[in-house]
């Protein structure tokens, strides 16, 4: 069994009086179930907690035998944590909802399984979420966290990290070059936009809302530039953001309802 592992803590909830049970994602890209004897910190010394959402944990396991799915933490100690985004709401909130899409799509890891070591299939999901974090909390530091900002580039890099990014240069439905229309529009059932003449056949509107082509431009920016350079030029609004959005759930069989953040996020 693999007992030295390092990982995020991306829920945590009580347990007992003193006790916390915790889903870490590892840096495989994968997620554990452990749970923290004397986590809540308390006791006749009052000790504080540690464990707290979004800190980057060293962890030696308690060795055990069998499939076990929920780990006991011998030993834990902080490398990382991301101190501004406890003073910042609204990137709390963001945060808050980063981590329960990926806790939705990510896989359980087998500490027991030997070739663990050789599986880099998820490791993508692991450097968006820590890409993500270390960004917001540089942001808020340098006081130039705008939260529109970080939800679109968030989005987008979830699509490009999870081989969901859409097509790009041609109309799902009719083969032709996206360039030359003014207006287009993403379609989870086809995987990719829509010229503008497929949505009006489709929809019978003639007026189409310009969120698609915001969606086009921020995704076509995003591609190839590394999280933490990159400077927003299409910000999307709740609509645009909710359409990306609605495209990943679609893609990866996952239900809107079971993102319980979604609604501190439509309010921002």
């Amino acid at each position: 069994m693999q007992q030295k592992v390092e990982g995020l803590v991306i829920s945590k909830r009580p347990y007992q009086e003193r006790h916390l049970l915790c889903h870490l994602l590892l840096r495989s890209g994968k997620k554990i179930s452990v749970i923290f004897l004397g986590g809540r910190g308390g006791g006749k010394n009052q000790k504080g907690s540690n464990v707290e959402l979004g800190n980057m944990l060293s962890l030696l396991l308690v060795r055990s035998s069998g499939q076990v799915e929920l780990h006991k933490a011998k030993e834990w100690t902080v490398t990382w944590s991301p101190l501004f985004i406890r003073d910042n709401h609204e990137a709390f909130y963001l945060t808050c909802f980063i981590f329960e899409v990926v806790s939705l799509i990510s896989v359980q890891d087998n500490l027991h399984d030997s070739n663990n070591n050789f599986d880099d299939t998820h490791i993508g999901l692991f450097r968006l979420v820590s890409n993500a974090l270390f960004r917001l909390n540089s942001k808020i530091e340098s006081k130039s966290f705008v939260v529109h900002e970080e939800r679109s580039l968030f989005l987008a890099k979830l699509l490009i990290e999870t081989g969901l990014y859409p097509q790009m240069s041609e109309c799902a439905n009719c083969g032709q070059p996206l360039s030359s229309h003014k207006s287009v529009q993403l379609s989870p059932s086809h995987g990719g936009f829509s010229c503008q003449q497929c949505i009006q056949l489709e929809t019978g509107e003639r007026e189409i809302s310009e969120q698609g082509l915001q969606i086009w431009n921020l995704l076509k920016q995003v591609a190839n530039e590394k999280y933490g350079d990159i400077k927003i030029q299409n910000t999307l609004n709740n609509e645009g953001a909710r359409a990306l959005l609605n495209y990943f759930c679609f893609q990866c069989q996952v239900d809107l309802k079971n993102i319980k953040t979604l609604t501190m996020m439509n309010h921002q």
